[in-house]
């Protein structure tokens, strides 16, 4: 079995366009890319995570994929452009595939499209094929050139989680010498309504693992990595998914399929707990989320592995937040210099004394073991665990 290697990244989310700025806000605790949306059905107004600086519209090539959603993802493809470009001609581009994640792809378009066609026609030349979740992925694969496989994975928030796990055993078996993979998406009015609906949207700021958690915040966004069978300075070691098979909307009260997907990670890592220093927890700041994982993590870690959530930093972007968090971990491996910074700590608020005491990251907490995983529940009950870590780490 071959190992997997990530050989180049890119991100843009609320914490900023770049690795550089990401990092820097999860040092900083920045939550400056978080504003009020505009009215929801029920009259209120929720915290969103924004991508605040102007964005390149797609080139004329691709014009015909123009979506916000597609927008962000261009952005992130742009910074590992001569990594994904390098690979293609490397390999040759049927070596090179795409699996990427995405639960609205075109969705903030098609609402106003809805919007103007209640008034009496579509816009002129809509395309109704933006809508679709392959829009992602078919953008990714006409800006690299790639014509390998080329697939969209839809599983609501676990999306570019189980995209990146479909990438790993694409290289892990030799189907595919490079695999481009990640995730996107954008606000819709549709998506922030139903979240609402469910009762699920914060009252201001969201507080992961917070006493007075009651919500989550959107955020728009986009992640890629680039998956390589020859060695890079880190790896992609394992992953692990698991399905509840328990409710539709809400996850298994005892979190037996967050702890099963946690443990295969781990076997497919073939690492020990107690080497893992750091868990990007899912963390949406909802009752029951952080109830179950947090019961969860304390099963299979117990206090030894420091935690935290990035999504009051990022917003919950949905289909692209695997893969926004798994970059994360990525940015602190790569740039921690000996000992590893844990990033970002626990927020400013106080923690639910009634959750499992799992350790949450402190101020300047640093971690010497550098593999680092992160955790990733849906709608569905599904769930993945990635696993990462630096080269030095290999067992073969």
């Amino acid at each position: 079995m071959r190992h997997c290697y990530i050989h180049g990244m890119g991100v843009v989310s609320a914490a900023g366009v770049g690795r550089d700025a990401l990092y820097a806000s999860l040092l900083n605790g920045n939550q400056d890319g978080f504003v009020a949306s505009a009215p929801l059905w029920s009259g209120r107004r929720a915290t969103i995570g924004v991508v605040g600086q102007v964005l390149a519209p797609l080139p004329a090539r691709l014009a015909h994929f123009a979506s916000r959603t597609n927008i962000l993802l261009h952005a992130a493809l742009e910074q590992a452009a001569d990594t994904i470009h390098e690979a293609v001609e490397r390999y040759g581009a049927d070596r090179v595939g795409v699996v990427m994640g995405s639960c609205t792809a075109g969705f903030q378009e098609a609402d106003r499209a809805r919007a103007a066609e209640a008034q009496g026609a579509l816009p002129p030349g809509y395309r109704h094929d933006i809508e679709l979740m392959d829009s992602v992925s078919a953008m990714a694969a006409a800006y690299a050139g790639a014509t390998g496989p080329t697939l969209t994975v839809s599983t609501a928030c676990t999306s570019s989680g189980k995209a990146i796990a479909m990438g790993l055993r694409l290289i892990r078996s030799g189907q595919l010498d490079a695999v481009i993979v990640g995730g996107a998406d954008s606000h819709s009015l549709s998506t922030l309504n139903g979240f609402d609906c469910l009762a699920s949207i914060a009252d201001g700021m969201c507080q992961p693992l917070g006493q007075a958690r009651n919500g989550i915040n959107l955020g728009e966004g986009a992640a890629v990595l680039v998956l390589r069978a020859d060695p890079a300075p880190l790896r992609l070691m394992g992953a692990g998914e698991s399905s509840d098979g328990h409710h539709i909307s809400a996850p298994d009260p005892q979190g037996r399929g967050a702890e099963l997907a946690i443990r295969r990670a781990l076997a497919s890592a073939a690492v020990a707990p107690a080497d893992v220093g750091y868990l990007n927890l899912h963390g949406t700041a909802t009752v029951q989320n952080d109830e179950v994982e947090a019961a969860a993590v304390y099963r299979v870690f117990g206090d030894g592995v420091v935690c935290s959530s990035t999504k009051n930093l990022t917003g919950h972007t949905l289909g692209a937040a695997s893969a926004l968090e798994l970059v994360a971990c990525a940015t602190m491996l790569e740039r921690g210099n000996g000992a590893v910074p844990v990033i970002p700590q626990h927020g400013d608020y106080p923690r639910d004394p009634a959750l499992a005491p799992i350790a949450l990251g402190q101020p300047g907490q640093h971690s010497e073991r550098t593999v680092f995983a992160s955790t990733s529940f849906a709608f569905g009950g599904s769930n993945v665990c990635l696993v990462i870590g630096r080269s030095a780490h290999d067992h073969a």
